[in-house]
């Protein structure tokens, strides 16, 4: 199961379409995050919120929401 160090550390995101989001983590890289369905009002999205457990968000259990809306992480790559 792939993972990336806790949310807390976001320092940058970008919404590449509604079903993958970057996520840049403080002195640890850019990491793409892959949705299992389409989320569809990340590209306009103001705030977003990452869960998390053990100080990482894990693929396949940890989710993003926005705007009311639960969209489940099934990838995580670190580029």
């Amino acid at each position: 199961m792939a993972s990336m160090p806790s949310a807390s550390a976001i320092q940058d995101w970008a919404a590449e379409d509604n079903m993958n989001l970057l996520v840049e983590i403080a002195e640890k890289g850019i990491y793409r995050l892959t949705f299992t369905e389409a989320c569809y009002h990340l590209r306009w999205a103001n705030n977003v919120g990452l869960s998390g457990s053990q100080n990482k968000v894990w693929a396949g259990f940890d989710y993003l929401t926005v705007d009311g809306q639960r969209c489940s992480i099934g990838s995580i790559n670190r580029l």
